[in-house]
């Protein structure tokens, strides 16, 4: 008897390994690299891009205005 090996049980456990490891690689680079960019919500679809600078700053006070006198 030269050794026996790991046989079918060594077979499946390299099987099952290598088919973790490929899902991995693969959930990286989809990780990595997203596929496009999302749309931009409803609500900021249709909005000229002054409206929606005007609406993102709307409570923002100048420096000037907040200055004691």
């Amino acid at each position: 008897m030269m050794g026996m090996g790991f046989g079918l049980t060594g077979l499946l456990l390299m099987f099952l390994f290598l088919v973790g490891v490929i899902a991995l690689a693969i959930w990286l680079i989809s990780a990595l690299f997203p596929r496009g960019t999302r749309p931009a919500p409803p609500a900021e679809q249709d909005l000229s891009a002054r409206q929606i600078l005007d609406r993102r700053y709307a409570g923002v006070r100048s420096p000037a205005s907040n200055t004691k006198r």
